[in-house]
């Protein structure tokens, strides 16, 4: 049976980091590709495709923008 993960592996994704807990504070760790530009993302949890994005910008300040949001945008679960 075909995964989620596995189709994405076929389209060309690879995993290059994870989320993870530092000192209390959620951060998003890149072990490869931090420096591409333009590329696609994909955040997976529990062998799930929850959300599918696309950036212009190096995907690690693409991360820092999730880890730091701007003023304007909210976190649901204050």
């Amino acid at each position: 049976m075909t995964t989620p993960i596995d189709r994405l592996t076929t389209m060309g994704f690879k995993n290059c980091g994870g989320w993870k807990f530092e000192a209390e504070v959620l951060r998003y760790v890149i072990s490869e590709n931090s420096t591409s530009k333009n590329v696609l993302y994909a955040f997976v949890s529990a062998g799930t495709v929850l959300y599918i994005g696309k950036t212009v910008q190096s995907l690690q300040r693409r991360m820092y923008g999730y880890q730091n949001p701007g003023p304007t945008q909210s976190y649901p679960y204050s």
